[in-house]
């Protein structure tokens, strides 16, 4: 295999990662509105830390690890995976509906970093137009992940570690 094809290779399997982090993250959204608008903001939070934390963070770990540049792309998948695996924790584990909310935060701030550094960084000239769509994507994720977090200390405000 020489390394163009080696280069290709890579390039389908992180554009095939992307693809499936993307639409867990917006079936989660659908879901997550869904229950919303049928049951409640807690079950809301149930959705969207199953699918748009936990599955599409663990593919955007999995994409960000296969990365075959140095240690450094790779050391930030830590962030994802870590949230990912948390959220699996929480949600497996029944853990009081705090620790979910502490996780959308954590996730809503790890968003909203990416997209300010995204859409007003230093890197911004250099970027093409799939880089200011990533990054208009995480603004919108941060958006939602706020909203619902905010619906469910309004909600559950009492019992949020009970």
């Amino acid at each position: 295999m020489t390394a163009t094809d080696q280069r290709r290779s890579f390039s389908i399997v992180r554009t095939a990662l992307l693809v499936l982090a993307i639409a867990f993250l917006l079936l989660g959204d659908i879901l997550a509105f869904n229950q919303l608008a049928t049951q409640s903001a807690v079950d809301a939070m149930t959705q969207s830390l199953v699918f748009s934390i936990g599955v599409a963070g663990a593919f955007e770990a999995l994409r960000r690890l296969s990365v075959p540049k140095g240690s450094g792309p790779r050391m930030l998948a830590l962030i994802p995976a870590s949230l990912s695996f948390a959220a699996f924790v929480t949600w497996r584990s029944q853990l009081p509906i705090g620790w979910s909310l502490l996780i959308t935060a954590a996730a809503a701030c790890a968003l909203g970093t990416i997209a300010v550094r995204t859409l007003w960084g230093t890197q911004r000239q250099s970027q093409d137009d799939t880089g200011q769509i990533k990054g208009l994507l995480c603004s919108a994720q941060t958006i939602v992940f706020v909203y619902l977090a905010a619906l469910v200390v309004a909600d559950a405000h009492s019992v949020l570690f009970v």
